[in-house]
């Protein structure tokens, strides 16, 4: 929802930025980065290095320390879109705005630890790097059907005893103790991800 507000023009995520930097733990390089980042995201999901130095007066040093903390702390994450074939590297603010909805919702700290964590875990386990819609179904697995990073770590156990293929679709199958799918009814967005991959 807060996505949306953002893609539409109304949300002021510079003030909220400005106003939560001490909740979200940003140092002044990070904030200016993130905003910056934010600025034109909607322009070009493919943000290098190189062409956010242009609208920063940093020093690539500078600029890559910043990136590098708030990509190690969840704030935007890298995933790769093959279009013909071809690979390219893009960004997703997703997890940013899913720290936004935590923060405005008085979710505990311990919450967005644990879908750090949960993260984490996944992407070693299928040993790449998660999609922006891989990213929103363990959101919405951690934060609202509120699974631990244990329940994953025995959702990844379960499937390497079994032999079976490390993917998010056998880690959510073997979440619910199931060899079929079978999704919470009131899940929409983990029923229409499970639609899509069929």
């Amino acid at each position: 929802m807060i996505k949306k507000l953002y893609e539409c023009g109304c949300f002021d995520y510079k003030k909220f930025i400005m106003d939560n930097m001490k909740k979200l733990g940003l140092n002044s390089d990070e904030t200016i980065v993130l905003i910056t980042m934010l600025d034109h995201y909607l322009d070009d999901s493919m943000l290098t290095n190189e062409s956010l130095l242009k609208y920063l007066p940093f020093t690539k040093a500078k600029l890559e320390k910043a990136l590098a903390s708030l990509l190690e702390r969840s704030f935007y994450e890298i995933y790769i879109i093959y279009e013909n074939g071809i690979g390219q590297e893009k960004i997703s603010v997703d997890s940013f705005f899913n720290k936004v909805s935590i923060l405005l919702n008085g979710i505990s700290n311990n919450s967005e630890d644990e879908l750090r964590l949960v993260c984490k875990e996944v992407q070693e386990a299928v040993n790449r790097i998660l999609t922006s819609k891989e990213l929103e179904i363990i959101n919405s697995l951690v934060l609202e059907d509120k699974y631990t990073l244990d329940n994953f770590k025995k959702s990844i156990e379960t499937l390497k005893g079994k032999g079976r293929l490390i993917t998010i679709k056998n880690i959510v199958a073997t979440l619910s103790n199931k060899e079929e799918i079978n999704v919470k009814p009131n899940n929409t967005l983990i029923k229409d991800f499970f639609n899509s991959i069929k």
